[in-house]
C-alpha cells in the first residue's frame, strides 16, 4: 500500500506472510533521477501501522479489519 508519494520519495506498507503469520514493512524510500531512470538510493524503517477494528482491511478484501485479518 503506498502511503505517500512525491517526486521523488515514496512512503509504503507491504504485507506477507512468512509461515508466522503475517508480518509488515513500513518503510519512506527516496530515489533519483539518473539518465532518464528512477534509482533507488537509501529507505529509512518507519513504525508498523496499526488498524482499529472498524478500518478497512490492509487486504483490500472490502471487509472491516476485525471481520477479516483482525480476528
Amino acid at each position: 500500500q503506498v502511503q505517500r508519494a512525491s517526486e521523488d520519495t515514496v512512503e509504503f506498507a507491504a504485507f506477507y506472510d512468512a509461515g508466522e503469520g503475517v508480518q509488515q514493512l513500513h518503510e519512506r524510500s527516496y530515489f533519483e533521477r539518473r539518465d532518464d531512470v528512477w534509482v533507488y538510493v537509501s529507505g529509512e524503517f518507519l513504525p508498523i501501522l496499526n488498524f482499529g477494528r472498524n478500518d478497512p482491511c490492509w487486504c483490500r478484501s472490502g471487509k472491516k479489519f476485525k471481520k477479516c485479518h483482525g480476528a
